[in-house]
């Protein structure tokens, strides 16, 4: 093989400079469009995937979306279909395993613009990230893209953020969650559930800054009406996780860390407080 140094040259990556004819606040990963060809601002996609991770994929749950440069979170509600890579056919699903190819509906919880793979493969590519592990778990294309409907844009709306808003950007209602048992065990579940991208304040109830039962009550109303996940703590060293929310409750052995976890999970769902998961996979928080 002969080296062509011209021809190299000619295919080099070329540098661009643009200058805006006015101040304009934008950075890297900013798109620039025609005017006359905007890009959709979306915060419902419906997309390819390929899924590459050996832990299935779980309806309900929020994962990263990398596409570009940016990084959203983003929550897969359901699938249309699996490919069965055997015959083509296509078959009802609800989940993925690893190598498993279906068309998914996803959540944005921050707009981001994106083409269809079929007009923009660069814009029209992602990859979803598990927020626990940071491993890459699925790779997508963009088969059609629409904007928020029956909301309006933050910027655009009047009136106080209401609880409906706080909700889409969270991706969970406001509530509190009472959990009594050993530290390890409630700090264990205070990270799982941060790592699931869950919006969470934590509040000592023996703190005695508490001393005031009404301005306990006070302070966790307030984190509700935040639309956050307010943990009210009270530390015992027992060997049983106690946990409260919405006026359920569940008692698990606090040495069974699996079922503590899957026992949380299924409180916060029965409370209202996160979406039910369609997957028949009980999953882990």
């Amino acid at each position: 093989m002969t080296w062509d140094g011209d021809l190299a040259e000619a295919h080099a990556p070329q540098s661009v400079t643009l200058v805006l004819d006015r101040e304009v606040d934008i950075s890297r990963g900013d798109l620039l469009v025609a005017e006359d060809a905007p890009a959709t601002i979306a915060r419902s996609v419906k997309a390819a995937l390929v899924w590459m991770d050996a832990k299935p994929l779980e309806l309900g749950r929020r994962y990263l979306l990398k596409h570009t440069s940016h990084t959203v979170p983003v929550v897969v509600q359901s699938l249309d279909h699996r490919t069965d890579i055997g015959t083509l056919t296509r078959e009802p699903a609800v989940t993925l395993e690893m190598n498993g190819i279906g068309v998914a509906n996803l959540t944005l919880l921050r707009p981001i613009a994106l083409d269809a793979y079929r007009e923009s493969r660069a814009t029209g590519a992602f990859i979803l990230i598990d927020q626990e592990s940071n491993a890459t778990v699925a790779s997508g294309m963009v088969n059609a893209a629409s904007g928020e409907t029956g909301r309006a844009e933050t910027l655009g709306a009047s009136g106080p953020v209401s609880l409906a808003e706080r909700a889409a950007r969270w991706g969970h209602k406001g509530g509190s969650l009472e959990l009594t048992g050993p530290a390890d065990l409630i700090d264990r579940i205070e990270r799982r559930l941060f790592a699931q991208g869950l919006a969470t304040t934590r509040i000592e109830k023996d703190d005695a800054a508490f001393s005031d039962p009404e301005w306990l009550d006070a302070i966790v109303r307030w984190n509700v009406q935040s639309g956050l996940l307010a943990l009210v703590v009270t530390q015992a060293e027992s060997g049983r996780l106690t946990a409260k929310a919405g006026g359920e409750e569940a008692i698990v052995d606090a040495n069974e860390l699996d079922a503590a976890f899957n026992a949380v999970q299924a409180l916060l769902q029965r409370a209202g407080i996160v979406a039910r998961q369609e997957s028949g996979d009980g999953g882990g928080l």
